[in-house]
């Protein structure tokens, strides 16, 4: 390595030494003291005896220290058992910090450690006690509300404790008791006799994307479920059109070589060029093909409404108007005369071949898959009513 490179090398370093403790001394000044920390830690493992990095680390794990320990004692007197949670965080904030500072090669005498370890038993005992009998209490009522803030308090004792007590059995229940049960069901108002496979596949619509941690949706009735809430579909009227079919032509045209003629000069004589041969021109002619396009048409229409209820209080929260229609269309044609003079587009279409009709039945089969997105969809704009 020459001269200037090496120069260079080590003028970087120490202007990057430079700017860290500078770093760190202004995130110090601003109040940051763990992030002072950690930069002034990183400086001294590159440099255990700069003495600036030193000097601002121990300035801001004292503020650091000082300021979590005020809070622990002001947490502490207050007395409000929802305060070991806090208590807890705190305590291992001050060893997560101690711990970094261990990490150096010669720990700074003006760093004073303090052992936590038995403060953060207790503080996560209490916490964990605290939540527990809070969700206790809170199971206690007929409140979905409230049986979800229970759920919170025991998935918080799991945070300090895999198995504490019968949580896991607590977190069951809290989930049975808050959760919305919904039945969706399906009636035909129509008058129209449908098939029974028709309600069949209306009612395989599936709920399981629109179930939630608290809410779950039911297509057929289940003995034992306490249903909240009644989302019901009402068919008020089907409707199959006649069988359509339209016939139009059109004409295509082509113009192709027909041979030639012999140019004549005035006197009845064949014409010649510079080279002495005769002159010629193209002739051409006309063809023509007629196409006959024939047309087919069906519809299916599906119409009612989504009514939602709640089965607590009787009331009619939502009800919104459903239509689905099913269309059949297809498009075919023949080809009358010289094929030759086609169109690319006529072509194609006279590829196509008339298809059978489809039943009523079978239409209405097809209705059915766009009415259930239909009714998914405006489940899950309302979705909100069900909590």
């Amino acid at each position: 390595m020459d001269k200037k490179l090496r120069y260079l090398v080590v003028f970087g370093g120490i202007l990057t030494l430079l700017l860290s403790a500078c770093g760190a001394k202004k995130y110090y000044q601003s109040g940051d003291y763990n992030t002072a920390i950690r930069l002034a830690v990183k400086k001294l493992r590159k440099k255990p005896d700069h003495m600036k990095s030193m000097m601002v680390l121990e300035d801001a794990f004292s503020a650091a220290q000082n300021k979590d320990l005020s809070q622990i004692n002001f947490l502490k007197k207050e007395g409000a058992p929802e305060n070991w949670d806090k208590i807890f965080i705190y305590y291992g904030a001050i060893k997560k910090r101690q711990d970094l500072v261990k990490t150096l090669p010669h720990v700074p005498t003006g760093i004073k450690m303090i052992n936590v370890e038995e403060d953060m038993i207790s503080a996560k005992k209490n916490a964990a006690e605290y939540d527990y009998a809070k969700g206790v209490k809170l199971l206690q009522g007929n409140n979905r509300e409230d049986a979800r803030r229970a759920y919170d308090h025991f998935l918080s004792v799991k945070k300090y404790y895999s198995n504490f007590k019968d949580t896991d059995a607590k977190l069951r229940e809290a989930q049975q008791k808050g959760t919305s049960y919904v039945l969706f069901s399906m009636r035909n108002k129509s008058g129209m006799i449908v098939p029974a496979a028709f309600e069949k596949e209306i009612l395989r619509l599936n709920v399981n994307d629109l179930n939630g941690r608290w809410v779950v949706f039911h297509t057929n009735e289940q003995t034992g479920v306490p249903y909240h809430y009644h989302a019901k579909f009402d068919i008020m009227q089907l409707v199959v059109s006649p069988e359509h079919l339209k016939e139009t032509s059109y004409e295509d045209t082509k113009k192709v070589k027909d041979g030639f003629d012999y140019v004549l000069d005035d006197k009845g004589n064949v014409m010649k060029d510079s080279l002495g041969n005769d002159i010629k021109v193209e002739r051409t002619k006309t063809i023509r093909c007629k196409v006959i396009q024939t047309a087919q048409s069906k519809t299916a229409r599906i119409s009612g409404g989504l009514t939602i209820y709640s089965l607590e209080t009787k009331q009619l929260l939502k009800n919104d108007p459903v239509t689905s229609d099913a269309i059949f269309e297809h498009h075919s044609a023949k080809a009358i005369g010289n094929k030759d003079a086609l169109s690319a587009k006529s072509r194609k279409i006279i590829r196509n071949r008339p298809l059978p009709f489809p039943t009523h039945q079978a239409l209405l089969m097809t209705g059915t898959d766009r009415l259930k997105g239909i009714l998914k969809d405006i489940i899950y704009r309302h979705r909100g009513l069900f909590l």
